[in-house]
Order: C-alpha cells, then sequence, then structure tokens
C-alpha cells in the first residue's frame, strides 16, 4: 500500500516540471535556458570560442551575438545570430534586453582580449547575466567570472 521512493521522486519531479513552466509563463520567458556566445574579439578566435563553447555544452540552444561590422565574421549555421549595432553600453545592453527578453539566458561565453573595441559590448552582457559569464581569454582558456567582496 506504501509508496516506493521511486514513485515520490517521480511524482516531485513532475511537480517541479509543472512549477517551473508555470512560473516562466508568468514571467513570458522560455522555461528551457540559452546559452550566448559572444563574439566580442578577432573573428578567426571568435569563432573557434564558439565552436569550443558549443562543444562543452551541446544540450541547450545556441545562439551567437556580435558586433555590426564589415570585418565580422558571419554566424555559424546552427546558430540563431543577433547582430547588434556599436554604440554605447547602455545602448547595446537595451538591444540585447530587446532580442533576448523572451529568453532565459543559462550561460554566456565572452571572449576578453586587448582589443578595447569591444569593451561596450563586454559589459553589456555582463550586466545582463553577471553570474553566468564563462570568460575566455586570448589562448582560449576559460574562467568563471564571479562577484566577490
Amino acid at each position: 500500500m506504501g509508496h516506493s521512493r521511486r514513485d515520490n521522486a517521480t511524482r516531485v519531479n513532475k511537480i517541479r516540471q509543472f512549477l517551473k513552466k508555470l512560473v516562466f509563463k508568468i514571467l513570458g520567458k522560455d522555461p528551457e535556458a540559452v546559452v550566448l556566445s559572444v563574439l566580442s574579439g578577432d573573428a578567426p578566435l571568435a569563432s573557434a570560442m564558439a565552436t569550443e563553447f558549443r562543444s562543452l555544452v551541446p544540450a541547450r540552444r545556441h545562439l551567437t551575438i556580435r558586433l555590426a561590422s564589415p570585418n565580422e565574421t558571419s554566424c555559424a549555421q546552427q546558430d540563431s545570430c543577433f547582430t547588434i549595432a556599436p554604440g554605447s553600453t547602455r545602448d547595446i545592453y537595451s538591444q540585447l534586453r530587446r532580442e533576448l527578453r523572451r529568453l532565459r539566458i543559462g550561460q554566456a561565453a565572452v571572449l576578453f582580449t586587448p582589443d578595447h573595441s569591444f569593451t561596450p559590448l563586454r559589459c553589456a552582457v555582463f550586466l545582463m547575466c553577471p553570474s553566468k559569464i564563462l570568460a575566455f581569454n586570448a589562448n582560449l582558456e576559460r574562467h568563471h567570472l564571479q562577484l566577490r567582496t
């Protein structure tokens, strides 16, 4: 007559999934998180970073963010690609909020190189998801950015 632990775990899991869908429906967001590859550096290096990030997180939907420029690499075909107009951090942040408003960001890979022309893009992405940045350096070594006191 008693329920097994497995039955209880299955029941709890179904309740969690229902609540997750309900909460994100109320918020107007997709319950499944997406991951961003932010092309914020030299085109070949940024492309290599995006490829590596796709291999690290294959189960999630991948989006690519890049600044509008004639020298910029094109986005990979399997990605949804957003081209953002260059501007101040505030302008770029506004564009990102508009483009990604219905999406929940699970993680964002950002390339950090000495090229300062991408600083507003990097800052805007950091403002969008400060605790979810996977930073890649020029050697494609990755580090999780964390706010510390």
